[in-house]
């Protein structure tokens, strides 16, 4: 049974708070989830057998969410939006109709994912045996992530932030961390195929606990009166705004994860692990964007639902300011103490401090355009948001292609900006044309400035 409380006389007032309390607890577990992840690969870094083995098993980690997230079928945020758009409405059971199928359809489309991939490690263990296993461990990994995934978006589309973060952000990394530790500790330093495996199980408790606390309590929401639409309790309906989605998610990650898995390519596992590290320090820039989206997305698909325009345009200029001032600040502050921030993950890492000041310029662009692709995607437009990233995506792997045999991870790190910037300006320029929503920085100072001379 549902629990409904009772309606607000003051609503504005009384999502503030919700909205409030929500970006305290995003805000806690993102920044302490950045700040354990950091501490992880600080650890591995250091603990691990070799900087080759580490860059080995940053590129199979990656290989194995790009797998998982493609074997989701962008349901996971085709779930967001319509159980938005069901408890905008205080229709629980359609909410929770939709999240029955969409776990149906992860299972089904993940386990073959998972099956290919299997087979693939079979061959390749034929003749490079602990390539083979590392490859079946990631094979082993796809359903997990691909649950976990889910779930972690469905806990955000009913405010339950905690659910949705703990377990990806704090414990898995948490629990990996302590787990090479006493390899380190008792026996040798662990190499990629120990460490992957451990994933592997890591990854089995933390996504089973998960689940099983998302469906041992409904979620509390308001009553609102008005008509509720029908639950998607089909696949078709669900796949359709799904696969735009999932096309949409998965060139975003290929273009944030997949250089990691490019420079390894064309410049080696130290090259990889270099530009690994950059990277992940750039991305800790954009935690207040983080943050954000993970209340965004439902507020912004309920606001499309009731048809709030105003209130939508509200909405996106609050969250805007909300990213791009703490990512500001961050930005500078980490490009000052680059250096010494890299020394962290050993001597051998400063090497990356161009390459991470000239991926922080493109966080600046991504942090400055707001909630540019979650606002195309949570309004019926997110068949745009694939053809834009796919572009981004190109100019990614060209620019990857020229530049980084010339000039090895600053070439790679200039490919990772230009690309990030095409993708947020673009989307930007869309919201305006098809939503007369300005995401970016500069739109809401104007919005802002217009409101107080009103």
């Amino acid at each position: 049974m549902s629990r409904l409380v009772s309606p607000s006389s003051d609503r504005p007032s009384a999502e503030r708070r919700r909205d409030n309390a929500a970006l305290v607890i995003s805000l806690l577990l993102q920044g302490g989830g950045i700040v354990i992840g950091f501490a992880q690969h600080v650890c591995l870094a250091h603990w691990m057998r070799s900087v080759g083995a580490y860059g080995e098993y940053t590129t199979l980690f990656v290989i194995a969410m790009l797998i998982g997230t493609g074997a989701a079928l962008g349901l996971p945020l085709a779930a967001v939006r319509f159980m938005a758009g069901h408890l905008a409405h205080g229709d629980v059971q359609g909410s929770r109709a939709v999240i029955t199928v969409a776990r149906r359809l992860v299972l089904r489309w993940s386990i073959r994912f998972a099956s290919l991939l299997g087979l693939g490690a079979a061959i390749t263990a034929i003749f490079l045996h602990e390539k083979g296993l590392n490859l079946f461990a990631v094979a082993c990994s796809v359903p997990l992530f691909s649950l976990g995934y889910l779930y972690t978006e469905a806990s955000r589309a009913e405010d339950r932030m905690f659910l949705a973060l703990v377990f990806d952000r704090a414990l898995r990394p948490i629990l990996v961390t302590c787990g090479v530790f006493v390899l380190w500790y008792w026996c040798t330093a662990p190499d990629c195929t120990t460490v992957v495996w451990l994933l592997f199980a890591t990854l089995l408790l933390t996504t089973g606990t998960q689940i099983y606390l998302f469906h041992s309590r409904a979620p509390a929401i308001p009553h609102v009166g008005g008509s509720i639409s029908r639950p998607p309790t089909n696949a078709s309906e669900l796949l359709r705004v799904g696969v735009p989605l999932l096309l949409a998610t998965g060139i975003a990650l290929l273009m944030s994860q997949g250089g990691i898995v490019m420079v390894a390519m064309l410049a080696g596992d130290r090259g990889a692990a270099l530009f690994g590290v950059a990277s992940r320090m750039s991305i800790i820039a954009s935690v207040s964007s983080q943050v954000v989206n993970n209340i965004a997305l439902p507020r912004i698909a309920a606001l499309h639902a009731r048809g709030d325009l105003p209130g939508l345009r509200r909405t996106v200029g609050k969250f805007t300011h909300l990213i791009f001032w703490p990512a500001f600040a961050c930005i500078v502050l980490i490009a000052a103490f680059s250096s010494s921030v890299l020394g962290i993950f050993g001597a051998d890492y400063r090497h990356a401090q161009w390459p991470l000041i000239i991926m922080l310029c493109g966080q600046l662009v991504n942090t400055g355009c707001g909630l540019c692709s979650p606002l195309l995607q949570m309004t019926g437009y997110q068949n745009y948001v694939p053809r834009v990233l796919a572009t981004s995506l190109v100019t990614n792997v060209v620019l990857d292609v020229v530049l980084v045999p010339r000039f090895g991870v600053v070439g790679a790190a200039i490919a990772d900006a230009c690309s990030l910037s095409v993708w947020n300006v673009w989307c930007v320029v869309l919201g305006r044309r098809h939503l007369r929503v300005d995401s970016s920085i500069f739109g809401a100072i104007l919005a802002k400035r217009a409101a107080r001379n009103a």
